[in-house]
């Protein structure tokens, strides 16, 4: 590995909570792996956070600031280019508008406490459901909306890519029409449930043919 190499590779996350099996003494053997495992998805969520932090610096999600546009005394449009190492040369790339992003999280979370709620009515708990005059909303920051925003843009871009799928199978028309699209949809939707659910939507059973009888056969005459 070279010097180049050993230098991009960030200091682990030390945690006392999770730590390693070999910073443990007396542990036992079949017990290494589980402490191993808990420290590596602890340092996993730690990086993970550490890299959407300084997200709005990359460039993936930035774009270039438009020039300035001046009017001078005699009203003549004057447009002043940006020198080159300017601070303020380039901006978030936003798909969606912080309000928009509130809102899905809202209606998220909203959703999430209604199923919270019911599961405990259920359990005949004595719970407060969400007041839908003041509905959960908590501002975001500028890492999480854009993970908000390029989660939702591959959602669009999936469900589209499906009805793209099926408008070519069929032959029919030059565009995705509103059933493909809908169909698109269902089929994302269906994807989802099966690898974020507790089951598959469907349960495929494999059972042994019947046994066959063989046919009867018949003497020949003079037998």
């Amino acid at each position: 590995m070279s010097d180049e190499e050993t230098a991009e590779i960030k200091e682990p996350y030390e945690s006392k909570t999770f730590p390693k099996a070999r910073d443990v003494r007396g542990v036992a053997s079949l017990n290494k792996d589980d402490l191993n495992l808990k420290n590596c998805a602890f340092q996993r969520t730690k990086g993970v956070n550490r890299l959407w932090a300084v997200a709005e610096t990359c460039p993936l999600f930035r774009k270039p600031t438009p020039d300035k546009v001046v009017f001078d005394a005699q009203g003549k449009k004057k447009i002043v280019k940006r020198k080159k190492g300017d601070k303020n040369a380039t901006r978030l790339n936003r798909i969606l508008n912080s309000h928009t992003i509130a809102t899905l999280a809202s209606g998220a979370a909203g959703n999430a406490a209604a199923m919270l709620y019911d599961e405990t009515q259920q359990l005949r708990l004595d719970t407060v459901a969400e007041t839908s005059k003041y509905p959960l909303v908590h501002p975001l920051s500028k890492p999480c909306t854009l993970l908000l925003a390029q989660a939702f843009s591959a959602y669009c871009g999936e469900a589209f890519a499906n009805a793209v799928a099926i408008k070519e199978a069929i032959g029919r028309h030059e565009k995705p029409t509103v059933k493909s699209a809908l169909a698109g949809v269902n089929i994302l939707n269906a994807k989802l449930a099966a690898a974020t659910g507790f089951v598959p939507p469907k349960l495929g059973a494999r059972l042994a043919p019947p046994p066959v009888k063989p046919a009867p056969t018949t003497k020949r005459a003079g037998k």
